[in-house]
């Protein structure tokens, strides 16, 4: 159920970090090494530069940061694309053209830039490493390695005498997440290794793998690649259906972004990227980019629950459906008049919450897995039950955002107002001057009906499109004035009266990205909260699938603007915006080896000492 500006927002765009977060059931039985099947003949040189070419002239019109990123990075992508341009002469295969073009998109330093193509074959090894204080540690691994003496929290030194450090500078050659942190993370593709990364195709049908164990032994393992393709996946983590109230919630799908309520683009940003992490579920047993979006904190475990006292709460079905009404009012900003009451679904979200009490207070902590809820209204309603409910004996909140990959801006706005009690600056966004935009705002306008369209609301589209027809004529790359996909730039206090008043403690990490990044750019810019944690990714701007590439039809998805947060002077510089900035932390946390192999206490008590300053 999706209303007033969210189906606007989604009829023009989201801000979506798409990540698939878990893996497939089916488990590859193949471990043969060798060169790559194609399913059809290669692209020919003509083919492969026309669409590189197409790609080039796609980024120059409709990539929005374009004239932002020359200016931070100090180069010229004009040149940049002919001096990469020249390496298709001597690209062979479909997946050397690839790694050509993927080594282009990789000079504009944006997560939410991708290129997708039908995947032809990985080489697996099924275990995630993750970046952790300087060394690179095993956050997951299948059971099927445990007769190597592999096990969660040993520390990867080097695969066939090649070592982390140095694998991951051949990786971000061809992939990339954000900032530089959040890049160290996609050490992940040293164990799942895509054959469009030329230099990681296996040479051999084993793996020489060395790691250390807590205590300092070395250990060397000698484990057979696995062969997969988009139907054969390594499962990490065995399937139960077992339910236990101790464990995490499955990661679920929601991370799709989604065009006019479908979901779409399902192969477009990190899927690309991070489809070495794809399936249905992972448990409190993975700790690392597998986790994004998962319904649960991603270091929770049964341990911390009872080393905390921690009790789980739900919020009151009658409390739900009566901010559900005020709810559907608040977003429906088209509609003259109120509309009938709507009802809530006889099974409600699962939506992790709890109280404990620490250093005699007592503290109430929310996760926001993302922003791209199933329906926005019946969420928001019920955080606004649980704020109303338990806000009289809580004395502070923390608000769990951690590895969360985004989402719907409007719905981020919306959370955010919950904490507000004085209303806010929302979130918004200079657009890409293109007509691709233009029509866009101009046949929403149209398709609306004479009375709606006569409306303030229904105007302020028109003016808004003619606005960037103006902006566009003037030779302008992004738009005078921002735009908010709410259309409006300041937004009051959650309906109904449930605002949380008092302390609140926001945690992020370097997995946080584009909606991940909003959210706290809006507490930060708004006084709401502190942030603790580590600097989001900086993923700053609307992304949608632009152009299929004429031969090789490999889906180019870009980023349309940057975005920040609203400013009343209207004066705006590059360092207010999110993209490659990130959002820093009032109180920064790194974790360590120890903080990993201890479950986590130590990072969750200095999070609890904090928000029960």
């Amino acid at each position: 159920m999706m209303r007033g500006p969210f189906l606007f927002v989604q009829a023009l765009i989201t801000i979506t970090l798409i990540a698939g977060c878990s893996f497939n059931s089916q488990t590859s039985d193949t471990s043969v090494v060798g060169e790559q099947s194609e399913a059809i003949r290669p692209l020919s040189q003509a083919e492969a530069t026309a669409d590189y070419d197409s790609m080039v002239a796609a980024i120059q019109s409709l990539y929005g940061p374009l004239e932002y990123k020359e200016r931070r990075f100090g180069y010229k992508f004009e040149s940049e694309a002919a001096s990469i341009r020249s390496k298709l002469a001597t690209a062979k295969s479909d997946n050397d053209k690839f790694s050509v073009y993927l080594e282009l998109l990789r000079k504009l330093e944006d997560g939410h830039v991708s290129l997708s193509m039908p995947i032809r074959e990985r080489f697996e090894i099924p275990a995630i490493v993750m970046p952790v204080e300087g060394k690179f540690v095993f956050s997951t691994v299948n059971p099927s390695l445990a007769p190597y003496g592999l096990a969660k929290g040993d520390e990867l030194l080097s695969v066939d005498g090649v070592t982390p450090e140095d694998a991951l500078k051949t990786i971000l050659k061809y992939t990339w997440f954000a900032n530089a942190e959040s890049d160290r993370h996609m050490i992940f593709y040293f164990l799942f290794r895509p054959s469009y990364i030329p230099e990681l195709v296996p040479t051999q049908e084993f793996a020489q793998i060395e790691f250390a164990k807590p205590d300092g032994r070395k250990v060397m393992a000698r484990i057979a690649w696995k062969k997969t393709s988009p139907q054969q996946r390594t499962e990490l983590v065995p399937r139960s259906d077992a339910s236990d109230e101790n464990t995490d919630d499955e990661a679920n799908s929601h991370l799709a972004e989604k065009f006019l309520g479908k979901k779409a683009l399902t192969s477009a940003t990190l899927t690309e990227r991070l489809q070495a992490v794809q399936a249905a579920e992972m448990t409190s047993d993975s700790t690392s980019v597998g986790d994004m979006g998962g319904d649960g904190p991603w270091y929770w475990s049964p341990k911390l629950k009872k080393k905390f006292a921690v009790t789980m709460v739900t919020p009151e079905r009658e409390r739900v459906q009566s901010f559900f009404n005020l709810w559907e009012r608040e977003l429906d900003v088209f509609s003259p008049a109120p509309s009938k009451p709507g009802k809530i679904p006889d099974t409600l979200p699962n939506l992790w919450a709890a109280l404990y009490r620490h250093n005699g207070k007592t503290v109430l902590m929310l996760r926001q897995p993302h922003y791209s809820p199933d329906d926005f209204t019946v969420n928001l309603a019920m955080y606004s039950a649980l704020i109303e409910q338990y806000q009289p004996i809580a004395d502070t909140l923390i608000i769990d955002q951690t590895h969360n990959p985004g989402g719907i801006a409007t719905y981020t706005e919306s959370f955010a107002q919950l904490f507000a009690p004085k209303g806010l600056n929302g979130f918004v966004q200079f657009l890409n001057t293109d007509r691709l935009w233009f029509t866009r705002l101009i046949n929403f306008w149209t398709g609306l009906d004479a009375v709606t369209a006569s409306t303030v609301t229904g105007s302020r589209i028109l003016s808004l499109a003619k606005g960037l027809e103006r902006d566009s004529e003037a030779g302008l790359r992004l738009t005078r004035n921002p735009f908010s996909f709410s259309l409006r730039e300041v937004l009051p206090p959650a309906p109904g009266g449930a605002v949380w008043t008092k302390p609140v403690l926001v945690l992020i990490d370097e997995l946080c990205g584009s909606g991940g990044d909003s959210f706290p750019m809006l507490v930060k810019a708004n006084g709401l909260g502190k942030l603790f944690g580590n600097r989001t990714s900086g993923l700053g701007g609307s992304v949608e699938k632009v152009i299929d590439l004429p031969f090789s039809r490999s889906s180019l998805n870009l980023t349309r603007g940057l975005f920040t947060a609203f400013k009343a002077d209207g004066q705006y510089a590059d360092s207010d915006f999110v993209e490659n900035n990130g959002v820093t932390p009032d109180v920064s946390y790194l974790h360590t080896v120890k903080d990993f192999r201890d479950g986590f206490e130590a990072y969750f008590k200095a999070v609890s000492d904090e928000a029960t300053k």
